[in-house]
């Protein structure tokens, strides 16, 4: 019995050792992966006004928005009346309020815009928190004419879709 602990010391001792050279190897490996990174990233140089434009050219529909949208505003306190609203518009509480806006794109936050947006005209939004305590509903009445971006309000957007494109083909 006393013969088998010197051998089971020695072949712990051969596996903690042959376990730091693993992680010693996958410490370089990790830390080579990560230096060809910054390298690659330090390549990668911001584009010029000229690539900027054309890339705004060959993606100006990506760049349009409606000039504004013509809504109904339900609100209500009461989120239970204002799903059965949206699910019958024939549907009556005096728990809802409605008011007709009109809702120009350029005063709207981006987020708001897009829930608009990806509503269809004649139908509800999902119903969103109001920051009232209360929910609020759109119904979409109407989309005016796409409007189109000047490339002054979109550059910053253009030259990060162009880096991440950058990055994604360097790695």
């Amino acid at each position: 019995m006393k013969t088998l602990q010197p051998e089971f010391k020695n072949k712990i001792q051969q596996i903690t050792e042959l376990s730091m050279k693993l992680n010693n190897d996958d410490k370089q490996k990790i830390l080579a992966t990560k230096l060809y990174q910054m390298i690659a990233y330090s390549k990668v140089s911001q584009p010029t006004d000229t690539q900027v434009k054309e890339y705004y050219e060959l993606h100006k529909s990506n760049f349009e928005h409606p000039s504004s949208f013509d809504v109904f505003i339900y609100q209500s306190n009461n989120k239970d009346a204002l799903e059965s609203k949206v699910q019958n518009p024939m549907f009556y509480s005096p728990e809802i309020q409605s008011n007709e806006q009109v809702l120009p794109y350029d005063r709207i936050s981006p987020e708001l815009a897009n829930l608009l947006s990806r509503t269809a005209i004649n139908s509800f939004s999902p119903i969103i928190p109001d920051g009232k305590g209360g929910h609020m509903s759109f119904y979409i009445k109407e989309i005016q004419s796409p409007k189109e971006s000047g490339i002054g309000s979109v550059k910053s957007q253009i030259v990060n879709t162009i880096m991440a494109q950058k990055r994604e083909q360097v790695l």
